[in-house]
């Protein structure tokens, strides 16, 4: 491949935004109406687009030839590189958080665009600021030169002053829905030519929790070992516990075998596998076994059509009383699992009481 997955596919239009479709929309007619705000605030989970979208923003303001409010990224605008030379500005405020960094832009915001048609300062992780950086920045935020835009980007909206948020037009970037991140590598890895199988894409957007890059990044690890993308594979390197061993669990409780229930869970922990990570995945397959028992609810069902039909023969022999009582029993367990002395025992119980609601 060469190139970072995420770097390589990095989006370059709003078009090629995925899952943000309201942050689109207002955006691009921003661009096309020349109702461009001057301040604007991404807010969102890493990895959700929140800087993609301010680049992409940076250069349709300044685009000679946008195409329906996208950068067309052919014309000198978009295409000339380096900090500053296309008009944009960039500052992690990670690691520079000072009252001197803010005064290094307040100091750029006074010059004229030498080549653009407005500067436009991108601060990414906002909320790391200090207080006195943040106090220094507030006279510039309010009233900033007509030439210049600002777009703060941050992952935790809370830590982010009243009296900065007030002054900015504020942008929600939602997670990324599962459904958009297994569509999104279905399509990169057909273009890398990467062999793969739809189960192990479902169990990578399950395990990326809404953000586009950590499934590009977990993609990435899966393809430098093996070169392809395998259920098999992807479920061992991420500890995760595969539907294959919840089936069968729940088969022995169909059956209201006790002793196998338990010799299954002891299976699972013999190899390697925790608590948390069993409870999680329990919690999970009595979710899908609620899904498939309705077809109006059934396309929420993440997996492919062969593990859908396991699930559908397994559903048969447990009511929609016994999962919605099963998952709030899960729930219950799992909430107060760390605070139990033996951690091995806690979990048996469990699983033991399952039994005991099937046979009643």
């Amino acid at each position: 491949m060469g190139q970072v997955l995420f770097q390589k596919y990095r989006p370059s239009t709003f078009d090629e935004l995925h899952g943000q479709e309201c942050v689109v929309k207002s955006l691009k007619n921003a661009v096309k109406c020349g109702s461009v705000g001057q301040v604007y605030l991404f807010c969102g989970l890493r990895g959700t687009g929140k800087t993609s979208a301010a680049r992409i923003l940076s250069k349709a303001v300044n685009c000679e030839n946008n195409v329906d409010g996208n950068p067309c990224n052919r014309c000198n605008s978009c295409l000339s590189g380096g900090s500053g030379a296309n008009g944009i500005f960039e500052l992690d405020a990670a690691s520079n958080n000072s009252v001197d960094d803010i005064r290094g832009i307040i100091e750029q915001v006074r010059f004229i665009p030498a080549f653009s048609k407005f500067n436009v300062f991108i601060i990414d992780e906002v909320h790391m600021l200090s207080q006195s950086a943040f106090n220094a920045f507030l006279k510039t935020l309010e009233e900033p030169p007509v030439n210049v835009i600002f777009i703060l980007a941050t992952t935790e909206y809370s830590k982010v002053p009243s009296t900065v948020v007030s002054r900015c037009q504020v942008f929600n970037f939602r997670n990324i829905s599962e459904r958009d991140i297994v569509n999104n590598l279905r399509n990169i890895l057909e273009k890398e030519k990467v062999q793969y199988q739809d189960s192990a894409l479902n169990i990578i957007a399950q395990k990326a929790d809404g953000s586009m890059r950590d499934a590009l990044s977990i993609t990435e690890s899966l393809i430098s070992y093996s070169n392809s993308i395998t259920y098999d594979t992807t479920v061992r390197l991420l500890g995760v516990l595969g539907a294959d061993y919840y089936l069968e669990l729940c088969q022995y409780i169909i059956k209201k075998d006790s002793y196998r229930v338990i010799l299954c869970f002891d299976k699972i922990i013999q190899s390697g596998y925790d608590g948390v990570c069993f409870l999680n995945g329990l919690l999970n397959h009595f979710r899908n076994l609620l899904l498939v028992k309705s077809d109006d609810v059934s396309l929420l069902f993440q997996w492919g059509d062969d593990e859908k039909g396991k699930y559908i023969e397994q559903t048969k022999s447990f009511s929609v009383d016994y999962i919605n009582k099963s998952i709030v029993l899960i729930n219950e367990w799992s909430a107060s699992y760390r605070t139990a002395l033996n951690k091995r025992f806690y979990v048996e119980s469990l699983l033991i009481k399952l039994v005991i609601m099937i046979s009643r």
